[in-house]
């Protein structure tokens, strides 16, 4: 009968674990939180809403817009015309390279896979 009544207690309103090192949710506190989420609602979907690509949606719009125009910029440096490229030359060796190599680059360890 203990036992039961301590199963219920954790199932409604939560417990650790024996090693504490974790939290589990009881009905209680899940409703508790489901509530507070509920009340933040409008706010929520309004912030979400301004993270998208339509309607008003001006945050993600202008990024897309602003990178569009750089990448167009860009691709326009050695002739003022978009679409060119260009090689570049290096007027001193590289380090770790040998004649002809190429070097790995840094982007995935700093931005990751």
């Amino acid at each position: 009968m203990c036992a039961t009544s301590i199963l219920l207690d954790d199932f409604l309103n939560g417990n650790v674990t024996e090693d504490q090192s974790s939290f589990f949710l009881g009905i209680f506190t899940l409703d508790g939180e489901l509530k507070k989420l509920n009340s933040s609602y409008g706010t929520i979907t309004t912030e979400l809403d301004k993270v998208g690509t339509s309607g008003s949606a001006t945050v993600m719009n202008n990024a897309r817009n602003d990178l569009t125009q750089a990448l167009t910029d860009v691709s326009s440096i050695p002739t003022g015309t978009p679409g060119q490229t260009m090689t570049l030359t290096y007027g001193s060796p590289l380090e770790s390279a040998a004649p002809g190599g190429t070097i790995a680059s840094m982007f995935p360890a700093i931005l990751g896979d």
